[in-house]
């Protein structure tokens, strides 16, 4: 509610030319009224961040202030990053999107209830029409039991449950597995291959999957939050699970986002042609609140 708040009325005053100090009141309010630990936001225009500002807290606890530089949780836009490791190995010839993904397995293998597991490709796990199923599992860190093995989760839960190409089936197995093909054909671990071959080279020194060694560490990460306030830090299966590990600050994202969208408009002009996109929220753990979610 209060990320929604806020995006309404980022909408309204940049429209009209609204000063920022009105919604910098807002969003105090609704902190205030929602109990929401913190929230951070950027605005930018033509690739140019024209405002980005912290409120609340990123670390409630030790009272440590969020500012525009705090890192906060990707959730679901890991995803897209994770495709974005992916094309760089294709590019250098280390996978072939259309070949299945078994090839690129250890010896847990994608198993087909219905269908044929040679069908489901590198291509199609990326676009979600291999026919994996959704699965998603938290853990956290003052619980006894711990994240499994890759090869255990395929084992266990990648058995396709629709032909591959034939439905869409939002999965987040399928980007875990795809983390771990990144893994396995790189000889890195995931985040290494992530800092060192995407965000290094694009110079996002403040984006990570989890904390990185390597990167600049003066932002302060937001803390999760249990609904009790408890301090726990929260991991998922797969890595780039919808609230998975990759963190960033959002003037990084607001100012990509803002070149795209320019460049996005200026060939739309020439095309006219627009598409849609479909994505689920971020699905929810009912006993935890990410200082994210605002």
């Amino acid at each position: 509610m209060l990320l929604r708040a806020v995006l309404l009325l980022l909408a309204v005053l940049t429209a009209h030319g609204g000063e920022f100090d009105k919604l910098r009141a807002a969003i105090q309010r609704q902190l205030t009224e929602s109990g929401a630990p913190s929230i951070a936001l950027a605005l930018a225009r033509d690739g140019k961040i024209i405002w980005e500002e912290g409120f609340g807290w990123a670390d409630r606890e030790n009272r440590t202030p969020a500012t525009h530089h705090t890192l906060y949780s990707l959730a679901s836009i890991s995803k897209p990053i994770t495709a974005t490791g992916l094309m760089v190995l294709a590019e250098r010839g280390r996978v072939d999107l259309d070949k299945p993904a078994n090839d690129y397995l250890g010896p847990a293998k994608i198993r087909a209830r219905t269908g044929n597991a040679a069908a489901a490709t590198l291509r199609r796990i990326a676009n979600h029409s291999a026919g994996l199923p959704l699965h998603y599992q938290f853990f956290y860190e003052d619980e006894p039991y711990r994240r499994p093995s890759m090869d255990e989760t395929i084992l266990r839960y990648a058995n396709l449950v629709t032909p591959p190409g034939e439905h869409y089936q939002y999965s987040n197995l399928g980007y875990g597995i795809l983390d771990y093909v990144i893994a396995r054909q790189s000889g890195r671990r995931y985040p290494d291959f992530m800092r060192e071959e995407v965000f290094a080279p694009l110079g996002l020194t403040h984006m990570s999957v989890d904390i990185g060694s390597g990167l600049r560490r003066t932002p302060r990460s937001a803390t999760p939050l249990m609904d009790r306030g408890s301090r726990s830090t929260i991991s998922t299966i797969p890595a780039a699970a919808p609230c998975g590990p990759a963190r960033t600050t959002w003037s990084v994202l607001a100012c990509s986002t803002s070149r795209k969208s320019s460049t996005a408009r200026n060939r739309s002009s020439a095309r006219n042609r627009s598409t849609r996109c479909r994505s689920p929220p971020c699905a929810r753990d009912p006993r935890r609140t990410m200082a994210s979610d605002g």
